[in-house]
């Protein structure tokens, strides 16, 4: 090549010495991540999980089969036929009938209402109770964190259950004492968790910098020391779920939780207790039992997927 030819370009996928891009140039995978949203990044990060995905669809086919179904389908829970009691599945009845003639199907729908809804309403109210007070004892320390940690240890001194079992013969069993029951006596384990959180979190510089301008710690907790604690809290409250649905089903079996004739997978399962029922007629008592199992499994399964796509460093935690 002569002098009058001018200097040779530089080609844009030409390697430096260090086996790198060009300078100016992004790297392939980094332009392609860059790109996406921390939605999209989730979305694939949780869609991975196969066994997520799963569970998903599942609960997502059980919450329409009891909140979407009967809209579209005539299903009375209530209906008595005393001429076709303990009928086994068919003859107009999917799932057969009880002790008095009611379509199993059509109360395991309702059932399901009614348990699903106990389990969401107490998981929600322990959450919101656990992350206020969890947030407010490791932002303020002292004599508050010290005050919240102790009353935390002393609902935990209780067992649950035998609280609910002395409230419902205090006020008498009912949905709504349920609930309250559960939420109140569920949040501890949110609360130590997001206090956790927010105490390693309030000495980073970003938490610092803020303070040092001016932020107030209403202000700290709401953008910074709970966002900082969501993947964990995430995994508590489909935990608390799968658990309160789990406490609504055997107190409602001993009869001091939904009461009869509201249906729930519970008291649906009170008819199993004969030996007769159990070996004879499994129509009555496999039905619930499959779906609180069932329901469960598929609550944990998809907890443990958000839990891989909001905090990604669990999953190369177990890949490594």
């Amino acid at each position: 090549m002569s002098l009058l030819d001018g200097p040779e370009p530089v080609l844009a996928d030409r390697p430096t010495a260090a086996g790198l891009p060009a300078p100016g140039l992004p790297a392939p995978e980094e332009s392609s991540i860059g790109r996406r949203s921390p939605l999209a990044l989730g979305t694939r990060r949780y869609l991975r999980n196969w066994l997520a995905v799963i569970g998903g669809v599942v609960l997502i086919a059980v919450l329409l089969t009891a909140f979407a179904l009967p809209l579209v389908m005539h299903l009375d829970p209530y209906a008595i036929d005393l001429r076709h009691t303990r009928q086994p599945p068919g003859h107009g009845h999917l799932l057969g009938t009880d002790g008095t003639g009611r379509d199993v199907f059509a109360r395991l729908v309702y059932g399901g209402r009614i348990s699903i809804g106990v389990g969401l309403a107490a998981a929600a109210l322990a959450i919101i109770i656990g992350a206020a007070l969890g947030s407010i004892a490791g932002t303020f320390g002292g004599w508050i964190d010290m005050m919240i940690m102790r009353t935390a240890d002393i609902f935990l001194s209780f067992p649950s259950i035998v609280v609910v079992i002395v409230l419902a013969g205090i006020f008498g069993p009912s949905v709504w004492m349920l609930i309250v029951a559960l939420g109140v006596f569920v949040w501890p384990t949110t609360g130590r968790v997001v206090r956790g959180v927010v105490i390693t979190v309030r000495e980073r510089e970003f938490v610092q910098a803020a303070r040092a301008v001016g932020a107030g710690r209403g202000w700290l907790i709401t953008r910074h020391l709970l966002p900082a604690a969501l993947s964990q809290i995430v995994v508590i409250f489909t935990l608390t779920v799968a658990n309160c649905i789990l406490q609504e089903a055997a107190l409602s079996f001993l009869g001091l939780g939904v009461q009869p004739p509201r249906p729930s997978w519970g008291n649906m399962l009170t008819s199993a207790q004969g030996v007769t029922v159990i070996s004879s007629m499994p129509w009555l008592w496999l039905p619930p039992g499959i779906a609180v199992a069932l329901i469960v499994l598929c609550v944990n399964f998809v907890g443990d997927g958000l839990r891989d796509a909001v905090d990604p460093r669990q999953q190369s935690g177990r890949q490594s």
